[in-house]
């Protein structure tokens, strides 16, 4: 499937789409089994902006708006 796409500690399990800013999947945290998604970027992005949006994304609370649990990098270093 992807699973070399799969950032540590995740196992990925079904694409849920696509779009200009990368691809998003379905995913499960092997830790404690929590079904999650998981955004992964199509390009190589500005670390201290994406920092950034992670931080402000994770400091959302609305049940309409998904909430941030983690960030981090694929097993060859994408974001």
């Amino acid at each position: 499937m992807w699973e070399g796409d799969a950032p540590e500690g995740y196992e990925l399990l079904r694409n849920l789409g696509a779009g200009s800013f990368g691809r998003v999947f379905a995913a499960r945290r092997t830790r404690n089994g929590q079904e999650v998604a998981i955004k992964l970027l199509a390009a190589p992005r500005d670390e201290t902006a994406l920092l950034g949006e992670v931080e402000a994304c994770a400091r959302l609370n609305h049940p309409g708006i998904v909430r941030t649990l983690d960030w981090g990098h694929t097993r060859d270093g994408r974001s």
